[in-house]
């Protein structure tokens, strides 16, 4: 427990330098690429349950119980958009180690002169190719790293960067407690589209809980996320100002503290009644916020999920609502090519 005192300690020091606001580049770092994550709206990044695919968002989950894992995750996103998780686990003496590549296929565009005559087409794609490794540093706490390949294209432009995530994970298995603290992409952006024209990473702190219930079966997760930057709410400089019916203008209320705190949480619930099935849903207040219909928000934000088990074969889907007119939908299998080995 004192190594995840540490790490919060130091990520809280990184506050300083972090960015605190304009634009990053590689946003796509930040995609969800496991179905139970994304069905429990982000949140889960630190239950230590044996899922690879949850391991490679937070490399200190991985354990000898993964030895030989292999995950496949696809996504069926917005706008043509499609994107592919792969990623394998095998444990080395006291490490265990990983990669997994991500692939992102934009699709085709037109191109267009000034006068929007069609003269051709062209792609964009990205793709991210991490290197992990973990160990358990003493019982029941691990510390876990990232090591990121970045490749983006678009057209003729395209940009190389590396990155690091560095993770702390905390597991009390009698009491179905998980904690973790992470670091994400510690890194830069080596070449860039255009001359002139660097840009910094996504760069997060998070911390995550899992708990679950002794006496039901039920788990929750809670993640603080983006911590190294208190005030995540937007302000759109080219909003009209709203008037009544008198033609008086309407008084905007600044955020408060409750807005500007519930930004940073990700919340979850999973219904577990054995380790072959589990049904999930999942509330991310920051994206509800941000992309709702003010008048109409229906199911902004929310997402659901669910998962089965057979035999060595774990297949878990989710839906996450980003849009009143579309969500998007994650398909995760997981299985285990070799004889996986007990935990430590």
């Amino acid at each position: 427990m004192k190594h995840l005192i540490l790490i919060l300690s130091c990520s809280f020091s990184l506050i300083s330098w972090a960015q605190q606001g304009g634009s990053h580049t590689f946003s796509f770092l930040n995609l969800e690429g496991s179905a139970r994550i994304a069905g429990t709206g982000g949140s889960m990044s630190s239950v230590h349950d044996g899922d690879v695919a949850i391991a490679f968002a937070n490399p200190s989950l991985m354990d000898s119980s993964m030895h030989g894992a292999l995950a496949l995750n696809y996504i069926n996103y917005f706008a043509g958009v499609n994107y592919l998780f792969a990623g394998y686990a095998h444990q080395v003496g006291d490490y265990m180690v990983g990669g997994n590549l991500m692939y992102l296929n934009y699709g085709k565009f037109q191109r267009t002169d000034e006068f929007g005559n069609i003269i051709g087409e062209f792609t964009g794609n990205d793709m991210v190719l991490s290197l992990s490794a973990a160990k358990e540093v003493e019982e029941n706490f691990t510390l876990g790293t990232n090591f990121k390949i970045i490749n983006s294209v678009m057209d003729i432009y395209s940009s190389f960067g590396l990155a690091l995530d560095f993770s702390g994970n905390y597991h009390n298995a009698e009491k179905g407690f998980s904690a973790s603290a992470i670091i994400r992409n510690v890194g830069m952006q080596l070449s860039t589209y255009t001359s002139d024209n660097r840009e910094p990473l996504p760069f997060g702190i998070d911390i995550g809980f899992s708990k679950k219930a002794s006496k039901a079966p039920f788990r929750i997760h809670v993640l603080l996320k983006d911590l190294q930057r208190w005030d995540l709410t937007y302000e759109d400089p080219n909003a009209e100002p709203e008037v009544d019916f008198n033609g008086d203008p309407i008084e905007v209320k600044p955020p408060g503290f409750l807005e500007k705190a519930m930004r940073h949480v990700n919340l979850g619930v999973e219904m577990v009644p054995s380790e072959a099935f589990f049904l999930s849903m999942g509330f991310n207040y920051r994206r509800r916020q941000e992309l709702k219909y003010e008048n109409r928000p229906g199911l902004v934000g929310f997402s659901v999920g669910a998962g089965i088990k057979i035999k060595r074969f774990r297949f878990s889907y989710a839906l996450s609502s980003y849009h009143r007119a579309a969500g998007s939908n994650h398909i995760s299998i997981s299985t285990n090519i070799l004889s996986p080995r007990a935990k430590k």
